[in-house]
């Protein structure tokens, strides 16, 4: 379970439209804002201390939770 959803969504969801804004085409490059949370989750070391509110990865729920996890965050 994400502590705080609303704001980390919230949070991405600013990333997400910087990201549009500084894009080459203005719009992101065709890139939904899901596929903009699954490659932060793939490339930012920090992603999962930021969802989770952990230090270092520890405290990270299991592959399956955080699937589940990302998806409500997604569809928030």
């Amino acid at each position: 379970m994400i502590r705080n959803i609303e704001y980390k969504n919230q949070v991405l969801k600013e990333n997400y439209r910087e990201y549009c804004n500084n894009s080459e085409d203005g719009n992101g490059d065709g890139m939904s804002f899901k596929d903009y949370v699954e490659r932060e989750s793939e490339y930012d070391p920090f992603f999962y201390d930021f969802l989770y509110d952990t230090v270092e990865g520890y405290d990270i729920p299991d592959e399956e939770e955080v699937k589940n996890d990302l998806c409500e965050l997604i569809n928030y």
